[in-house]
């Protein structure tokens, strides 16, 4: 089975973009999905060397809505993979663990991983644990989330919870499965967040 796997690059700098780079360099070598990145149209311009690469022209709704709505759309597997451009999987097995996860948990809509960098990891406690805001690099069942209001990034964690709770189903995050955050503490994919990116 292949897994779509939607990069959201926001290149609005020279670091930003080499943690891009390396972000799509490690998904592609991941031999279970189908890459796709969704590039900032304002931002810096790189060959990703995709042939599924989108550049998102739209103006009228901030990158956050215009990214997630393309990924919805043109996703083939559910569920399917969302991940920022500075999120970087642990193993070949980190699609495989968290479409198993997916499976016994049919409860959960919206599964992401932890960051093993920054906040304190915890190795122990439930399989998953429940959380409102789920973000940086998720699994998402397909279906759920079908609104794209005019949200930046900061805001869209929540506004995904609460169409995946509306439509039945659980946010949180799987202490099984680790990534890396590149930018952890400094940078996210928000003109308004940015401190060092």
């Amino acid at each position: 089975m292949t897994t779509d796997v939607f990069i959201r690059v926001f290149s609005s700098s020279e670091l930003r973009l080499g943690f891009a780079i390396a972000t799509v360099a490690r998904w592609k070598m991941q031999r279970d999905v189908r890459v796709t990145v969704l590039q900032w149209a304002q931002g810096r311009p790189y060959d990703f060397g995709c042939n599924t690469q989108r550049l998102l022209h739209r103006t009228e709704a901030p990158y956050a809505a215009c990214s997630l709505s393309t990924a919805e759309a043109f996703a083939q597997s559910d569920p399917y993979i969302i991940c920022n451009d500075d999120n970087l999987p642990y193993g070949q097995d980190f699609v495989i663990k968290g479409l198993g996860i997916m499976e016994r948990n049919p409860e959960f809509g919206c599964v992401s991983g932890v960051v093993v960098n920054g906040d304190q990891y915890k190795m122990d406690g439930p399989e998953i644990t429940e959380i409102h805001a789920v973000g940086g690099l998720v699994f998402l069942r397909k279906g759920l989330v079908t609104e794209f209001p005019p949200l930046e990034d900061p805001s869209w964690d929540l506004e995904r919870h609460r169409q995946v709770v509306e439509k039945g189903f659980k946010s949180g995050d799987e202490r099984d499965l680790p990534y890396l955050h590149m930018g952890a503490k400094f940078s996210i994919a928000s003109p308004a967040w940015f401190i060092g990116a």
